[in-house]
């Protein structure tokens, strides 16, 4: 096994999750949690504008390879995941406090757009899920045998929250 300090990228997160650690205790975590979801934004709206290229081309091309896939789930999860930030602010920013708790407005609570950009952010996942191997639009079977799974574990999850939410619990 080559040592993890000439691994790029596995130095990169382990820097990145311990400076999280080693900042927390100067500003706390309620601070820290909105230090965290602002950088959040920013790093999902550059990785949209810089994927943007890549998934246009990827779709131009026809869409038929892995990474082809690839591209567009990666544009699809920095979209979606950079929209979803902006609109938990939008929400926040438009949010009372009456002194026990915090007061969503009616229109953002009853609102589709969360359920509809987490769905989104579904279908960039499947498409991570069937990319690996997938050539010429053929998708390899075991991609879609994890895809069944991960849609029926979601959908079992998906039964046992509602039917929880349902029952008062």
């Amino acid at each position: 096994m080559k040592r993890i300090t000439n691994n790029t990228a596995a130095m990169i997160a382990l820097i990145g999750v311990l400076s999280f650690w080693i900042i927390l205790p100067v500003f706390g975590p309620v601070i820290m949690l909105e230090i965290a979801s602002n950088l959040m934004l920013g790093v999902f709206f550059a990785i949209m504008v810089r994927w943007t290229v890549p998934a246009y081309d990827a779709i131009k091309d026809g869409g038929q390879a892995g990474p082809n896939f690839l591209s567009v789930a990666i544009f699809g999860i920095g979209a979606c995941t950079a929209f979803w930030r902006l609109w938990t602010n939008i929400i926040r920013w438009n949010s009372t406090y009456d002194g026990v708790r915090v007061l969503r407005p009616e229109w953002a609570v009853d609102s589709p757009v969360t359920a509809f950009v987490v769905w989104c952010l579904m279908i960039a996942g499947a498409l991570v899920v069937l990319a690996p191997g997938t050539e010429r639009g053929i998708v390899p079977k075991g991609n879609i045998f994890w895809l069944v799974t991960s849609v029926g574990l979601g959908g079992f999850a998906a039964g046992v929250m509602i039917t929880l939410s349902l029952s008062g619990l």
